[in-house]
């Protein structure tokens, strides 16, 4: 998961950005261990100043 979030963030353009993350989101809220799920939430709740 972190090397996913790792790729994700290389990604040059801002929508293509946002929908990765928000994939990202979805998947380790569904799968990821706790430490992973409250990064996954905190990401959620401030996606717009991560992917600006």
């Amino acid at each position: 998961m972190k090397e996913a979030f790792c790729e994700i963030i290389k990604i040059p353009n801002r929508d293509a950005i946002e929908r990765a993350l928000r994939i990202w989101i979805d998947w380790v809220a569904e799968f990821g261990c706790s430490e992973f799920k409250k990064k996954a939430r905190a990401f959620l709740k401030k996606i717009d100043r991560i992917v600006s």
